[in-house]
């Protein structure tokens, strides 16, 4: 499901390139460029997946080791939170597997093992990790945009990663954001009855 948005992500990125001009450059400095096209080198090389919840922690890791990554959601948790998720997935598929009924009743009988203020919390920090990544994908574009425009060894080398890096966080962020829909809209426990409401709903 999640692979439609690909071309979505991509074309994210070609757009933030080309409407990205020296003005608007401004705000990253050579060495915020750097660093970010140092991130991006280090992304590819460790071959992040975009579609996998727990290697999105892959581009956490190496924004914030080079000072580039701004969320109150830290890295540990980011690699933590996407281990959980895949569990999340892990199970859903054994349902699947195992029980007799629709997949829309095997999604509610595992949402609902979650508590109201567990999935709350869990959505919560999944969208403020799709701001970060939104983030991450408007300066890799606004760093393209700039990088392409000049000329010699840095856009060589530091071009086909940028790219690459604005590609990955862009799909990222929609699985993320796709992810954070499901734990906010899905039924939960409280009190230990099955809640029919969205955990969004409950207060605070």
């Amino acid at each position: 499901m999640l692979k439609r948005f690909r071309f979505l992500g991509s074309a994210v990125v070609v757009v933030c390139i080309l409407v990205a001009s020296p003005a608007n450059g401004q705000e990253l400095s050579d060495d915020e460029i750097l660093r970010l096209g140092e991130a991006a080198e280090a992304m590819e090389a460790r071959g992040v997946n975009p579609d996998d919840p727990e290697s999105i922690a892959i581009i956490a890791e190496e924004l914030e080791a080079r000072g580039m990554w701004w969320s109150w959601v830290p890295v540990w948790e980011v690699r933590e939170l996407g281990r959980e998720v895949r569990e999340d997935r892990e199970r859903s598929r054994l349902a699947s597997a195992l029980s007799p009924f629709s997949p829309a009743i095997r999604l509610v009988q595992l949402r609902a093992r979650l508590t109201c203020g567990e999935s709350k919390a869990k959505a919560e920090k999944l969208y403020e990790l799709q701001r970060a990544l939104t983030e991450a994908t408007w300066f890799y574009g606004i760093a393209g945009g700039i990088v392409q425009q000049t000329a010699g060894a840095v856009a060589g080398r530091f071009l086909p990663p940028i790219v690459f890096a604005g590609f990955v966080t862009g799909i990222a962020s929609t699985t993320v954001g796709w992810l954070a829909s499901q734990y906010a809209n899905a039924p939960c426990l409280a009190e230990g009855e099955k809640w029919a409401r969205r955990p969004s709903l409950i207060p605070a």
